[in-house]
């Protein structure tokens, strides 16, 4: 049976660091602007760094920025793992309670004086959110940079930033661990959506994260006066993204497409973007997202669809640049089993799910034992200043990792 080690977790000092952590990028208006390598996130890097120092762990950081804090002996570890750089204007707890959580762990472990038969590592990833390269820290640790991500302009613009605050991306191999030298990972995160809340559930135990296809479409026409050039001879770049965009949702509404999967145009660039010039270029960058391989291939075919068809009857050239994809990834099952029986064990109610959202652990599951557990958010909102759960299930979610961190340390459930 499980040891409940919930007792040696202290919740004021994890909410602590939470409320510490959210300083750093927070923006007047509300809400938190800490993408990679900015400056708040290397101070945040560098306030967690001396929290885990003070922890007593060994600490690094590998060539990708990644942050690793060690304790424990040689040999493969547990990590414990997830990131704190954020979106614009994005909430304190998304990535920031899985390393803080984890944090709190390794304290917890240590001043329990709990004999580790695996060493525990606490990782928080660089780049998680795809200010660059989405999921790039994790990436770069399991070997995914793909030669489309190490050729691509935002992996040229990520070089420079790196560069800026003193790392190489030539030195990236650097940062790849074979998968022998860890035994597991668990992730705790904010679920970030609303089925926990809705079932009046504190908890959940993810069994699948789903897979995501990112796209730039980069529409080309021609810059001219906007008052001196009639309409039917425009070249408008911007007229084609948006025929594009609601065709895109037309056709996955007429093929049924919605309830599998998820479709969306988040971020649309403009150029020269001056109110008098007709738009030359509109760069379109197009996620979506499924279960499956075969509803994924779906939706980008139905999205390439859209923008071709708006190409051609717009009079535009069409480019596709940065392609990302994450597949689906299943977690794994004797990690899944390890955490609900150790959530029976010390009376904490779980729901079974799949994530709707990418997280590092889908990086990891195709290559280690892989396991996640979410903590309900208020309202299922994320990315957003009002992004929030209430401390009763942010305790509850990190005594369940802790509790199943000491299952796992004591290499009862090795493979």
């Amino acid at each position: 049976m499980a040891r409940d080690l919930r007792a040696f977790l202290n919740g004021a000092r994890l909410l602590g660091d939470l409320e510490a952590l959210a300083k750093f990028g927070a923006l007047p208006e509300g809400g938190i602007s800490r993408p990679a390598f900015s400056p708040a996130f290397q101070d945040a890097a560098d306030w967690l760094i001396q929290r885990m120092e003070e922890a007593g762990l060994s600490v690094r950081i590998d060539a990708a920025g990644n942050i690793i804090g060690r304790m424990g002996p040689p040999g493969p570890a547990i990590v414990c793992g997830s990131h704190i750089d954020t979106v614009p204007g994005g909430g304190h707890l998304d990535g920031a309670l899985g390393v803080l959580a984890g944090l709190e762990c390794a304290r917890a472990l240590s001043e329990a004086a709990i004999p580790l038969a695996h060493a525990l590592e606490i990782i928080a990833f660089a780049d998680e959110e795809g200010a660059y390269v989405s999921l790039f820290g994790s990436r770069a640790m399991m070997g995914e940079l793909t030669p489309n991500i190490l050729q691509s302009t935002n992996f040229l613009t990520l070089s420079v930033e790196m560069a800026a605050v003193g790392f190489q991306t030539a030195r990236l191999a650097e940062a790849h661990r074979d998968p022998s030298e860890i035994a597991a990972y668990l992730e705790l995160h904010i679920e970030q959506g609303p089925v926990l809340e809705d079932a009046g559930l504190k908890v959940g135990v993810v069994d699948s994260i789903v897979g995501m296809d990112l796209v730039r479409y980069r529409f080309i026409g021609e810059a001219r006066h906007a008052g001196s050039t009639p309409m039917n001879v425009r070249r408008d770049a911007v007229r084609g993204a948006c025929d594009a965009v609601s065709t895109a949702f037309e056709n996955m509404e007429a093929e049924g497409a919605s309830a599998s999967g998820r479709m969306t145009f988040g971020n649309i660039r403009v150029l020269p973007g001056a109110s008098n010039v007709v738009p030359s270029e509109a760069i379109v960058t197009s996620e979506v997202r499924a279960g499956s391989a075969g509803d994924l291939q779906r939706l980008r075919s139905l999205v390439d669809a859209a923008f071709g068809g708006a190409a051609r009857r717009n009079n535009l050239a069409l480019h596709e640049d940065s392609p990302e994809l994450d597949e689906a990834a299943p977690l794994t099952p004797r990690i899944i089993e390890t955490i609900t029986q150790v959530a029976d064990a010390i009376g904490t109610p779980v729901l079974r799910m799949p994530s709707g959202a990418c997280h590092d652990a889908q990086i990891f599951a195709r290559k280690v034992p892989t396991g996640m557990i979410f903590v309900a958010s208020r309202g299922g909102v994320s990315h957003h200043p009002d992004e929030f759960s209430d401390a009763d299930a942010i305790i509850a979610g990190a005594g369940l990792l802790l509790c199943s961190l000491g299952e796992l340390l004591s290499g009862g459930t090795r493979s």
